[in-house]
């Protein structure tokens, strides 16, 4: 570990290459969001110009970059053993590295940078959150209503004043937000799935969480231990055990909370049953890997 100079900074940092960095980018990309995106121009070009196209980083620029340094990877991995993780796949020690890393790069007010980066990025990964969801669900609705006139003029009204759109031909309703709507809500087919959703949402509007974190790591733990370990169940008390302290350790939870199945397990269920799984609007797409892939690369991390 080396010590940082700046005041802003964590008290250390752990010092890792650049060759070892980019298989971790692909996994936390692709279970939770935070891709290439977030990390300096410097290694989004050794991204795009050796690793995407299976070309080894040249040996004089795989240089050290460094992670911050909240969480001890020692305490993630004790998590983890006590959470009995199969060793049947070979991927627990990646795993653990994975989210070791992932502890620090969002650990209280470092999210902070996390935050930063979704803003500046372009592109409409935000698209899955869930309060932009309900209103593209109600925009649905409007739009696949019987008595919707999908060709008449349509007034959009803000607390600063209104817009008259004309829609001749229906351009608005039916070309611009229809096919928007059918980009990003390619599995809702009906009104009657709609407002099936929208019900969902509101029977389940107490359990929020005031952390938008949550509900990305319970989603994206959940999903890659149950594909890259064997699980002896769908939803066994270690892993609510396992995410329920993790959660804590980077403080999403509040360091005197006290697990209660009664309430976690639920709120376990009702996330990973999401239409489109939650993740931080950093991700990038990649062509279809098969998860065996994914779990070599967690293999070879360090």
């Amino acid at each position: 570990m080396e010590a940082s100079e700046n005041t802003n900074s964590p008290k250390q940092v752990v010092p890792i290459m650049v060759s070892q960095l980019m298989p971790c980018i692909d996994v936390l990309n692709e279970y939770f969001g935070l891709g290439i995106r977030y990390f300096d121009s410097a290694i989004q070009f050794q991204y795009d110009m050796n690793y995407s196209k299976g070309n080894p980083i040249p040996e004089e620029q795989d240089w050290e970059v460094y992670i911050p340094y909240y969480v001890e990877f020692e305490k993630v991995y004790k998590l983890l053993e006590n959470a009995g993780l199969s060793k049947d796949k070979g991927n627990e020690k990646g795993i653990m590295d994975i989210l070791a890393i992932l502890a620090n790069l969002i650990y209280d007010k470092e999210y902070e940078k996390v935050r930063l980066a979704i803003r500046e990025a372009p592109g409409d990964e935000a698209m899955q959150y869930e309060d932009v969801r309900k209103d593209l669900l109600n925009l649905y609705m409007f739009v696949n209503d019987p008595s919707t006139f999908l060709d008449r003029e349509i007034t959009i009204q803000h607390t600063t004043g209104k817009v008259k759109v004309e829609n001749y031909y229906g351009w608005f309703t039916r070309r611009m937000l229809k096919e928007y709507l059918d980009r990003y809500l390619p599995n809702i087919t009906s009104v009657e799935q709609a407002k099936e959703e929208l019900g969902s949402y509101r029977k389940q509007a107490g359990r929020k969480s005031a952390d938008e974190r949550e509900q990305v790591l319970i989603y994206g733990i959940y999903r890659m231990l149950h594909e890259q370990t064997e699980m002896e169940s769908d939803l066994p008390d270690k892993l609510c055990e396992f995410i329920f302290e993790y959660l804590k350790l980077i403080k999403v939870y509040e360091k005197e909370d006290v697990l209660d199945m009664s309430t976690m397990r639920p709120k376990i269920r009702y996330i990973i049953k999401k239409p489109v799984q939650p993740k931080f609007g950093l991700g990038y797409e990649l062509k279809e890997i098969d998860k065996s892939e994914l779990g070599r690369r967690l293999n070879r991390l360090f």
